[in-house]
């Protein structure tokens, strides 16, 4: 017997993380993860919240579950959420969804160019050096936009709104 899992389907930006060196930890040395770019992918979105402030501010908050994270991804089956006792153990929290590709991606591309800014705009950058920051980036842009074309190809049979996908139910006695 099948039990369907239905879920909205939206736009999300995903932060790609690249490791930079490494950080003292709790646990000794660890990996210093920061985002390196972010690109638009559609996602199973599993919560909405609202976080209240005494001065009356709302924030809404989601979790949501990308169905490609990384390069090495594509590679593999589509992740989907996984539910354990009522709670998704693959969701990432976002602090904004989208229904629509382009005002999804002019915020993703607000967000990239402000990567770049901080790149050429950091300490000690000479003023020669910034066309060279600038080119890398426009080379490393295009490849961050060839893995959403990516990703954007593998997730095209999901539809922006309800979806549902198939889950087999575990046998028990």
């Amino acid at each position: 017997m099948e039990i369907g899992m239905n879920y909205p389907i939206k736009y999300a930006i995903l932060p790609l993380l690249e490791r930079k060196g490494f950080k003292a930890g709790v646990d000794g040395i660890e990996p210093n993860y920061q985002i390196s770019a972010y690109i638009v992918t559609k996602c199973f979105v599993t919560e909405e919240r609202t976080r209240y402030y005494g001065d009356g501010k709302q924030v809404p908050a989601y979790k949501v579950v990308f169905p490609f994270k990384t390069y090495q991804s594509l590679n593999g089956m589509m992740e989907v959420p996984d539910i354990v006792d009522g709670e998704c153990t693959n969701a990432w929290l976002v602090h904004e969804v989208f229904s629509g590709y382009q005002q999804a991606k002019q915020t993703c591309n607000h967000l990239n160019s402000l990567i770049t800014f901080s790149l050429i705009h950091q300490e000690g950058i000479a003023k020669d050096e910034v066309d060279i920051i600038l080119e890398q980036e426009s080379r490393r842009l295009e490849t961050v936009q060839e893995f959403e074309d990516q990703v954007a190809e593998r997730t095209r049979d999901l539809s922006i709104g309800k979806q549902k996908f198939p889950k087999k139910e575990k046998s028990g006695c």
